[in-house]
């Protein structure tokens, strides 16, 4: 039997339900090794993200091919994978146009442990063009931050090259703010600050030995107080990334940008939210705001990095990521909730 655990509006639960078989020609089946739960699981779950009220959560997950549909010639049964949860039509409007991460048909539309069932479970059925080979070097644990990487690639991809004396901030040190700042210090760039209020996130940024400096926001306040009243023109950051998904967070660090500062909103505000800015104030710094959304065409090079990041930067102990069973999930997402952790991870 496979084990799974289902939302049901609200509600998680165990089930046990029959082992998934090939059902299409494209069809592969993954027994889950690994399977992360992500900030916007529990966003899911308190109904502050768009998903289906009854689902299989989890889109974050490696694991082993175990049975493959007649047409697929890229992957055999017991291959390691990682797993792409968006697909897109290839034909609506934006897909022509070069931008599936808008696909009018699938994309979010169809995601896998959003609206289709995800890695929440032991096996998984899903389609072989969401499935990648993972390289020797890299074990299946690590795999499971192919998804979240890629995301962050493609925020990287839309911030454009800075010089490497660019003075940044990253805000929030929980796993995607670090994985932000690994990228940061991977390409070269040394003066960085990390923002985060929590003094356990705090320490674990300093484990990874970037010789980035953590503090609390208050420290950044300050700094601006004194600015101000030395009336200093060129105080401020030159890229500010935002990985906390907080306004009156977002509504600060406006405040915090040098004239021409890129603003990544990487972190997910709840719909609805908004934040207090001044558009003159945006116009005179010329400050540039951006995003990005799902993971355009930048899953498949993620994987090198992340077996390339690995050993410096993508080690569990210093993440803060703890492995739980998923007949424990309720301590999982209590400990996530709590910010004892980093990253939570059900392994099968």
């Amino acid at each position: 039997m496979n084990t799974a655990l289902v939302l049901n509006d609200g509600d998680l639960s165990l089930i046990k339900k029959p082992i998934p078989c090939v059902q299409d020609a494209n069809d592969v089946v993954v027994k889950v090794s690994f399977c992360g739960i992500c900030g916007t699981d529990l966003s899911i779950i308190a109904k502050e993200f768009p998903a289906a009220s009854k689902v299989i959560m989890g889109h974050e997950f490696a694991g082993t091919v175990t049975e493959v549909g007649s047409n697929v010639r890229h992957l055999n049964v017991g291959d390691r994978v990682c797993v792409n949860p968006t697909n897109s039509c290839g034909t609506c409007y934006y897909c022509t146009r070069g931008d599936p991460q808008f696909c009018i048909i699938e994309a979010m539309h169809t995601a896998h442990g959003f609206y289709k069932d995800g890695g929440f479970q032991e096996y998984c059925l899903i389609s072989s063009t969401l499935c990648f080979k993972i390289p020797p070097s890299m074990s299946l644990r690590q795999a499971i931050f192919c998804q979240p990487m890629s995301e962050v690639c493609r925020g990287w991809e839309n911030m454009a090259h800075y010089e490497s004396d660019s003075r940044i901030l990253v805000c929030g040190a929980g796993l995607i703010g670090l994985f932000w700042a690994s990228l940061f210090h991977f390409h070269g760039y040394r003066d960085v600050t990390i923002t985060e209020t929590s003094k356990v996130r705090r320490d674990n940024a300093g484990k990874l030995h970037m010789g980035y400096p953590c503090v609390h926001p208050k420290v950044i306040r300050e700094e601006v107080e004194r600015a101000s009243e030395s009336k200093d023109q060129t105080w401020g950051f030159d890229i500010i990334v935002d990985c906390t998904g907080d306004p009156n967070a977002v509504e600060f660090e406006l405040r915090w940008a040098r004239k021409g500062c890129t603003i990544v909103l990487f972190g997910v505000c709840p719909e609805g939210a908004t934040v207090d800015f001044e558009p003159f104030d945006v116009y005179a710094k010329e400050i540039k705001i951006i995003h990005s959304y799902l993971n355009k065409f930048t899953f498949p090079r993620t994987i090198k990095l992340v077996n390339d990041m690995t050993e410096k930067y993508l080690r569990w102990d210093a993440l803060g990521v703890k492995t739980f069973s998923i007949d424990s999930h309720e301590k999982a997402f209590s400990a996530l909730e709590k910010g004892e952790i980093s990253k939570a991870v059900f392994e099968f």
